[in-house]
């Protein structure tokens, strides 16, 4: 996997977390609840913003730093990630165009 291509999945993966946090907060708003069993103890807390806003792009420029470490697993794992959050993008998507979310 070339650096650039890298680099955009680790920003895809930082913009689609950010974007998580906030249409997780719009969905709670909205009445639904955290489907996430590790981060539903901290929503509503400012945990939440924390690790999403702040500790995952932290650690995401941890992982750039040492990308040649990473190996043939993390960058697999990676391209998980970035497919999760593309999914979970459109769950939102049905959510809102279906009407659970005003």
């Amino acid at each position: 996997m070339s650096e650039n291509r890298l680099k955009f999945l680790l920003v895809a993966i930082v913009i689609f977390n950010i974007a998580d946090y906030m249409l997780t907060l719009r969905c709670l708003e909205g009445g639904l609840v955290e489907g996430n069993p590790l981060m539903a103890p901290v929503v509503g807390t400012p945990l939440f913003f924390f690790i999403k806003v702040i500790l995952i792009p932290v650690l995401l420029y941890g992982v750039w730093r040492v990308r040649d470490q990473i190996g043939a697993a993390g960058r697999t794992a990676i391209l998980l990630a970035v497919g999760v959050y593309a999914a979970l993008m459109v769950g939102y998507g049905v959510l809102f165009a279906m009407g659970y979310v005003a």
